[in-house]
């Protein structure tokens, strides 16, 4: 599997932070719309997502939750009939909830920094160092603290868990009548590694959300958070949340 050392932080908003995260990059911003769909299972995590164009990727991966840098280990597979793969292994492993969002890829060396707008919860910014093989996690994780300094990202806008997460909280939350901030949550440490806490992303794309992101490619453009957000979070297994 491939390893990531992975950040993700709550933003004010991408407009914001844009200049800063364009000054760092190697060129400009890339916009993608992403639809992504989550399923049960007993080990990690599996998501379907599916772009504009109408590809899709199989995506495996285990990453512990926590608010500060953490390892990812993934495998990514394309599909070419990503209706058909949702459809299948939903009814063989069941739905874990949906996640719509609009990203804007910016490359920062071997970094990949996301400003993601995702529907139902707001903007935020997520880094994904990639490690290269054999490589120690701590090297990837003080790239990420210096991109985040360069960034300005403060401690307390660290988030932990994944975005299919976050919808699920708020979703309970509005139905307490609870407002849920999605800014760092308590989370099990990684089973090693202390480094990585030491600083204290479903159902069928549709063809709306396609055309909206069809005409963006290849430069900064943010779509409208037009979706309901009761609509995105289904209940998670257990299992999801490793």
């Amino acid at each position: 599997m491939a390893r990531n050392v992975e950040i993700k932080a709550r933003i004010d908003s991408i407009e914001a932070l844009l200049p800063l995260a364009i000054a760092c990059a190697d060129g400009p911003a890339e916009a993608i719309a992403q639809d992504d769909t989550f399923f049960r299972c007993a080990i990690g995590r599996l998501k379907l997502r599916v772009f504009a164009d109408g590809r899709g990727e199989l995506i495996a991966y285990e990453r512990p939750d926590a608010a500060g840098p953490k390892t990812s280990d993934y495998a990514i597979t394309p599909v070419a009939d990503p209706d058909a793969l949702r459809a299948t292994l939903a009814r063989a492993l069941g739905l874990g909830g949906r996640v719509v969002k609009q990203r804007n890829l910016l490359q920062v060396g071997r970094t990949r920094v996301h400003l993601d707008r995702v529907a139902g919860l707001g903007d935020f910014m997520e880094l994904e160092v990639v490690l290269r093989e054999g490589e120690r996690a701590d090297d990837g994780v003080a790239v990420a603290h210096d991109l985040l300094r360069q960034l300005q990202i403060a401690p307390s806008q660290l988030v932990s868990g994944a975005y299919v997460d976050l919808l699920r909280l708020k979703a309970e939350g509005d139905a307490k009548g609870t407002p849920s901030d999605c800014r760092a949550q308590p989370a099990k440490k990684p089973a090693s590694n202390a480094a990585l806490n030491a600083f204290a992303s479903e159902s069928t794309c549709s063809a709306q959300a396609r055309a909206a992101s069809s005409s963006g490619a290849r430069h900064c453009a943010l779509a409208p958070n037009s979706i309901n957000a009761s609509t995105l979070a289904e209940p998670l297994c257990p299992a999801l949340r490793s």
